[in-house]
């Protein structure tokens, strides 16, 4: 029995994992060289910098991979403070930085850290383990979803005074879905998605910037050089690529025309240049990733080992939520946020935080239960 827990292995997940991250490397070197050399006049700034990123993900794989699982139960507590803290530091003068509206980065010397992507993995691996520790216990609704639900509430509400509307919708549906799996009654289940998109509608209608998105949103060529414009352009990017792209490297839109063209409508200049069927080669990819982490999950609930198998459902939630987010704004088919792609997008936090989850994924696989 113990043989055979020590001989999980998923070459397919690995693959696609390495196959996005190298996709990554020739997507951000191409649209990055115009937008690097008008402003750092070197036009090789953004994709030096992405490389010394991967290098570090590399690292950060192997520091999730060397911790055993279950220390993530043992220090739950220690998790959900630093999740939190990670979140409040950011809102104190002085500490966080404001780009473009919003409060959402620290600056360090080497690099400017998003807080909001480490403290969501660390309130997953809480979740998880909060989950693991209580399933089966004959505890009432109140004392045993509640708190969680408390919890990922005060979490949405200091994402909201960044304001990070995107990541508190994500980290919302992440959470909710492990809560799911772990048990919790359908009937509640559906009460609490229906109080929560209540008020996301709410949030979204009666706060000024938000409902002039969703304005753009419905009709972005009302709107072309203002709410409407990186939507009218991701657009034009998509509809200039057609079937088989314009070939990589010879977008238009990436050359000052597209906003954020490195991070949050990349996929838009992906697809300009590598076509439709490069955009579905994606999503196939991203699709067999969260269906490999569901399986695994399933598994590891057969097996009764429930901190691996909700912690395997909350990534696989993760990376799914927050790809259909930003390929749907990207398609026009959701109100533009600030969401950038995982695994593909320019960005030092995203991608360290998603190695190192998905370095506790492949020690998961490995690890034998005690």
């Amino acid at each position: 029995m113990y043989r055979h827990q020590t001989e999980k292995k998923d070459p397919l997940l690995g693959l696609l994992l390495v196959s996005l991250l190298l996709l990554s490397t020739l997507i951000v070197s191409s649209v990055t060289i115009f937008i690097a050399e008008r402003t750092y006049h070197n036009p090789f700034y953004f994709f030096n910098r992405h490389l010394l990123h991967l290098v570090l993900a590399c690292i950060s794989f192997s520091m999730g991979y060397l911790v055993r699982p279950s220390t993530w139960v043992r220090y739950r507590v220690l998790l959900l403070f630093m999740a939190f803290a990670l979140l409040a530091v950011v809102l104190v003068p002085g500490i966080g930085t404001v780009i473009n509206g919003s409060r959402r980065w620290i600056r360090l010397p080497l690099m400017t850290i998003q807080t909001s992507d480490p403290a969501k993995l660390l309130f997953i691996l809480f979740t998880s383990a909060y989950c693991a520790e209580k399933f089966g216990n004959k505890l009432s609704f109140l004392q045993k979803w509640i708190p969680l639900i408390s919890l990922l509430s005060l979490f949405a509400g200091l994402l909201l005074l960044q304001p990070d509307f995107g990541s508190a919708i994500v980290i919302a549906g992440v959470i909710l879905q492990i809560l799911f799996i772990a048990g919790m009654p359908i009937l509640s289940f559906l009460m609490i998605i229906a109080a929560a998109s209540m008020q996301a509608i709410l949030l979204a209608v009666f706060t000024p910037y938000r409902f002039i998105r969703i304005i753009s949103f419905l009709d972005p060529w009302l709107f072309p050089y203002s709410a409407g414009y990186q939507l009218t352009q991701s657009l034009m990017a998509i509809g200039r690529g057609g079937l088989w792209g314009v070939g990589l490297g010879n977008s238009l839109q990436k050359i000052f025309y597209l906003p954020e063209a490195h991070t949050d409508f990349i996929f838009a200049v992906f697809c300009e240049e590598i076509g439709a069927i490069g955009g579905v080669l994606v999503m196939g990819a991203f699709c067999l990733i969260v269906i490999r982490l569901m399986q695994w999950s399933y598994r590891f609930y057969t097996e009764s080992d429930y901190f691996k198998s909700f912690y395997m459902s909350g990534l696989a939630a993760w990376i799914g939520f927050q790809f259909l987010v930003s390929a749907g704004v990207n398609m026009g088919l959701l109100p533009t946020k600030g969401i950038s792609m995982p695994l593909l997008s320019y960005g030092g936090t995203h991608v360290l935080t998603s190695l190192f989850a998905f370095g506790i994924a492949f020690r998961c696989l490995h690890d034998q239960p005690r």
